[in-house]
């Protein structure tokens, strides 16, 4: 254990007539924190806390002392709330010491939660003091000196991230400035011929120049900031001493990484994003059967006149499935990690042995629905929010969407017409979103069961490309003719 935390005094403040279960944890506290060499641990009782407390905040106000306080003190004229009470009093008056709150009325996967929730209700920094369940003790001691260990570095890890904040404050004010400095040549060059040549919305051609000014400016201001070297060096020499805990922390986490590899559907969808390599489709009558689009990036841009280069108008669909990975049959799939919203120990693969070659004028139709249904009405209006290469792509389906379900209108209901009229997504039968024409609040539209569910973010969806690409590319090889196995 004394390798687990740093040298420094824990003070513990619990109720002197202690229940059968509090006494069980604070034996069990004083017995974990006694093993280490490194810790000197003080036990006081609320009534010794309350009539010296002055003399101990003060004599160690200059040392690195932890301050365990148990929550319910109403067994000594204290309320079940007393111990955050405390805690917001002594953070006030000294902002030297860390704080800890001790209680079994929060379980250890309710830690955060409730932590966040404490500090809004009691208004003190979240930074300066840590919830740590009792529980702990009893099925997980590392993870409660893990929990002591985190309480403080709390303290630090609030100056490296302020210290980071006013670092990026700083050099956004430089790059504006710099952009401000751009003359009208170079502005109008830059930012609308380049966009107009490739289809990308002006705005977004700007934000590549600023994160171009800011880059160089962070890292210089980062390297030569001694508040950020010295934050970063305490957090450094105490996260460094590993500390396993049985207890389930991972959750939280997962929903962070998550972030980094995917883009949730209600987002690209209602800012109207483009169809871009990565993006991923479901049925709607089935929401379990989801399928990523595979294509070469540049051809799946918009350019001049609402169309793509060449033509291009056709892209591989790949399905995703729930399967466990064979490792004999690596080449044949692409690992999805964290594809579920919620944390578990499922297996998600893009299955290059099902795929299906799909119409992209019927991807694009989701670009131009807040929900991402793939649908056309004779009288949509043109959405909002379009970047300028997709307003002709929304005129230009919009003509011939129009055409299929004015054609459809004059020789009624007819399944030929359905047949030979509408855009089938793929070449299998009935193909692989079904199509309909369906009269809706007193309009026609053509609706396929397909919808834009979220998006593979860079650089991991040009990844799968690559992948993808190796395994239509696989050299076929004459068997032999001795049975090897």
């Amino acid at each position: 254990m004394s390798r687990l935390l740093p040298k420094m005094q824990i003070i513990s403040i619990y109720p002197q007539f202690l229940k059968d279960e509090d006494a069980k944890y604070s034996d069990k506290l004083k017995n974990i924190l006694d093993s280490s060499a490194v810790v000197e641990l003080k036990n006081l009782s609320y009534r010794n806390w309350k009539n010296s407390s002055h003399d101990y905040l003060k004599s160690n106000i200059a040392k690195e002392t932890l301050f365990l306080f148990d929550q319910d003190l109403t067994k000594e004229g204290g309320s079940d709330r007393e111990g955050i009470k405390i805690i917001k009093d002594i953070l006030s008056k000294n902002d030297r010491l860390f704080c800890g709150l001790l209680s079994h009325t929060f379980e250890p996967d309710n830690e955060y939660d409730d932590w966040k929730r404490f500090s809004e209700e009691h208004q003190i920094d979240k930074d300066r003091f840590l919830l740590i369940a009792k529980r702990r003790l009893e099925e997980d001691e590392t993870g409660f000196v893990r929990m002591l260990r985190l309480t403080l570095m709390n303290r630090a890890c609030g100056n490296f991230k302020d210290e980071i904040s006013n670092i990026i404050t700083k050099t956004i004010d430089e790059s504006k400035k710099e952009i401000n400095d751009l003359n009208i040549y170079d502005f109008e060059s830059i930012v609308f011929q380049t966009s107009i040549k490739e289809g990308i919305w002006e705005p977004d051609t700007l934000f590549r120049l600023y994160q171009l000014f800011q880059r160089d400016k962070v890292r210089l201001q980062a390297l030569t900031n001694r508040n950020l070297h010295e934050s970063s060096d305490k957090i450094r020499q105490i996260s460094s001493i590993k500390i396993d805990s049985n207890v389930n922390t991972q959750s939280r986490l997962w929903k962070i990484q998550r972030q980094e590899y995917y883009e949730e559907g209600n987002h690209i969808n209602r800012l109207r994003m483009p169809i871009v390599l990565g993006d991923i489709f479901q049925m709607i009558d089935n929401n379990t059967k989801k399928f990523i689009l595979i294509a070469p990036p540049c051809s799946l841009m918009i350019r001049k006149k609402g169309e793509r280069a060449n033509q291009f108008n056709q892209v591989i669909l790949a399905e995703i499935a729930k399967e466990k990975k064979e490792s004999k049959n690596i080449d044949h799939y692409y690992e999805l990690p964290y594809f579920d919203e919620d944390y578990h120990e499922g297996e998600y693969i893009v299955n290059f042995s099902k795929t299906y070659t799909v119409l992209l004028c019927i991807l694009d139709l989701c670009v131009f629905n807040e929900n991402g249904q793939a649908r056309m009405s004779i009288d949509d209006p043109r959405p909002e929010w379009l970047i300028p290469s997709w307003k002709m792509r929304f005129d230009k389906l919009e003509k011939e969407f129009k055409k299929i379900i004015r054609n459809f209108k004059d020789k009624g209901a007819n399944q030929e017409v359905l047949k030979y009229s509408i855009p089938r997504a793929s070449l299998i039968k009935n193909g692989l979103f079904k199509v309909d024409i369906v009269r809706d609040e007193g309009k026609e539209e053509v609706k396929y069961n397909c919808k834009r569910f979220g998006r593979l973010c860079q650089p991991r969806a040009s990844a799968l490309l690559t992948k993808y690409a190796q395994y239509i590319s696989r050299t076929a090889f004459e068997r032999d003719f001795i049975d090897k196995e």
